[in-house]
């Protein structure tokens, strides 16, 4: 995440304290492979960044779009 926002890791406040981890494993727990439902995808904005999680492990920050 700092590497993306060009930052000091202790610049901000860490995730977790914005977004509760248990919830997120909640939403994103795998779904059996015979599973209809697919992978989860959660998708959130933090301190100018795209978070992007999906039930399958792939976690990607993207600075936001500047217009």
């Amino acid at each position: 995440m700092s590497e993306v926002c060009d930052t000091q890791p202790t610049d901000f406040e860490p995730l977790y304290s914005a977004i509760d981890p248990q919830a997120l494993d909640r939403i994103c727990t795998r779904h059996p492979l015979d599973s209809q439902e697919g992978d989860c995808v959660v998708e959130f904005t933090y301190l100018d960044c795209q978070i992007t999680v999906k039930s399958y492990g792939y976690i990607a920050v993207q600075p936001l779009a500047v217009e």
